[in-house]
């Protein structure tokens, strides 16, 4: 007599990627990474040469960042504001992370994950009440290389969740469909991609 199931299991059928992504910064500067941001980060599919991409994942969730100050002769110093509501924490901060790098002897190093109750503590998508949500605030005052490690769900056909960049530029001539990852902060292209092709 055959043994094993009756019928197929339950299968989750949402294809999900965890993988750390590596980014740096060439100078000092303050930061805000928004959820839009980090599923854009994520990879983006070209639908417009030079002009428009589409995320390819629907939601993520952060799992943790690592931090590494460039190394210097001075003090340098670096914190992190995990985002949230008014009604989890006082002045909508859940929590501040922050490293001292005390010269070149010891450059600063700082691994911290989202508290309970911030924003980055949640999944996040791309259709939550139609607006990005600012997840965490970076600041430094020196360069520093940071690897976000985080989990996503690729998107799957047109399921209505994403968002696009328009009046993008991209070094190479692009052909549609090609995946191109965006900088951390958005537009404002501080926190670049390690490794990864990138736009401009």
């Amino acid at each position: 007599m055959a043994s094993g199931r009756a019928s197929p299991p339950p299968l989750e059928s949402a294809v999900t990627i965890s993988k750390t992504l590596r980014f740096m910064t060439s100078a000092s500067n303050t930061r805000t990474v928004s959820s839009f941001d980090v599923i854009n980060a994520i990879g983006m599919a070209v639908t417009i040469v030079n002009s428009k991409m589409t995320a390819i994942a629907q939601s993520c969730k952060i799992r943790k960042l690592e931090f590494w100050l460039n190394p210097s002769s001075g003090v340098e110093t670096l914190e992190v504001h995990w985002l949230a509501d008014a009604d989890h924490s006082t002045g909508g901060t859940a929590l501040t992370n922050s490293e001292i790098s005390m010269g070149t002897a010891r450059p600063g190093h700082m691994v911290c994950r989202p508290p309970v109750g911030s924003h980055a503590s949640f999944w996040q998508n791309t259709v939550h009440a139609g607006t990005s949500i600012d997840l965490f605030r970076i600041v430094a005052s020196d360069a520093y290389v940071l690897d976000l490690t985080c989990t996503w769900v690729l998107r799957d056909g047109n399921d209505g969740f994403t968002t696009t960049q328009t009046n993008v530029t991209i070094a190479a001539a692009p052909n549609l469909g090609e995946i191109y990852y965006p900088a951390l902060d958005g537009s404002s292209d501080a926190i670049q991609p390690v490794g990864r092709s990138t736009t401009t």
